[in-house]
């Protein structure tokens, strides 16, 4: 493990130490502290983040205060995150202001399977946590972090919840997934990103950008219905979680455009989630990379 790894993973284990223990009031505050702190030392992120900012705002002035912030808030959302290895299910309904609960559970009376569609944005664990707790079947579709004890501790937490994880990488993945839906269950998928091997190029809050499809050819060959969702914390420090209309699949049959059509619907949504609270997105994410390797 190289050294900067090393030192990410003890910080990382340090602050879910803290975290645990600590008042809420104190630990919001000292992890958006951690936050500034980060935004100082890690360079590159925070100068792809102001990058990224000025491309979508066109405010470079502007964009270097909205990068500080961004950090700021993620660090703030990570001590909820942390905390949910602690949190019962009371604790939950008290944190979470949701809307558009009766999209999920119509789409999920279809018995087709759901694919939940959500970015990086504010805080998704703590959305698929919530949605465990209300008895919701959901798997959570995630990438390997860069330290394995890492995945273990992501993976006995959603578990604590109710929430099954499935590795991207594991050789079984597609059939699991398949079984997943085919099972009138939901997997939950973050479809924000740049996909890095496959995928089309579409318009992503202003500026050109290769996105996801996968998600959606698995709708078209399984049935499954797709709903865009998101989650990001708001005033008083609770978090809504919102979900939206469902999204029929494809057919199994559709043309490659229908499925491009059909993915740009679903990050569509993710935009408007993304705008409406900017500053809990990664924006240190280089997203606008055109290329695929």
């Amino acid at each position: 493990m190289r050294v900067k790894e090393s030192i990410a993973f003890h910080g990382v284990r340090a602050a879910i130490g803290a975290g645990s223990i600590l008042p809420r009031a104190v630990g919001a505050r000292l992890f958006e502290a951690g936050g500034e702190i980060v935004h100082l030392v890690e360079r590159r992120g925070r100068e792809r983040a102001r990058r990224n900012l000025a491309f979508v705002y066109g405010d470079a002035p502007g964009a270097e205060r909205t990068a500080r912030r961004v950090y700021r808030d993620l660090g703030r959302n990570a001590y909820d995150l942390v905390r949910l290895e602690k949190l019962e299910r009371a604790d939950l309904e008290a944190l979470v202001d949701p809307t558009g609960m009766n999209h999920l559970e119509r789409a999920l009376s279809s018995g087709r399977g759901v694919i939940g569609i959500t970015g990086h944005l504010g805080n998704w664990e703590l959305m698929a946590a919530y949605l465990g707790r209300r008895g919701i079947r959901l798997t959570a579709l995630a990438a390997r972090l860069f330290d394995p004890r890492l995945d273990a501790w992501l993976v006995r937490m959603r578990a604590r919840h109710g929430v099954a994880s499935l590795l991207r990488s594991e050789p079984a993945c597609l059939r699991r997934a398949i079984r997943v839906l085919r099972g009138g269950e939901m997997l939950g998928v973050l479809m924000d990103l740049r996909c890095r091997r496959e995928g089309i190029v579409t318009d992503f809050l202003g500026r050109p950008a290769r996105m996801e499809i996968g998600p959606v050819r698995l709708a078209a060959r399984t049935g499954a219905v797709l709903v865009p969702m998101g989650c990001w914390r708001i005033e008083g420090g609770r978090y809504r979680v919102a979900i939206e209309r469902s999204i029929e699949p494809p057919s199994s049959f559709a043309s490659q455009t229908v499925l491009e059509e059909t993915a740009t619907e679903c990050l569509r949504v993710l935009e408007c989630f993304i705008r409406g609270a900017p500053t809990q997105w990664v924006w240190m994410h280089d997203r606008w990379a055109l290329e695929t390797a």
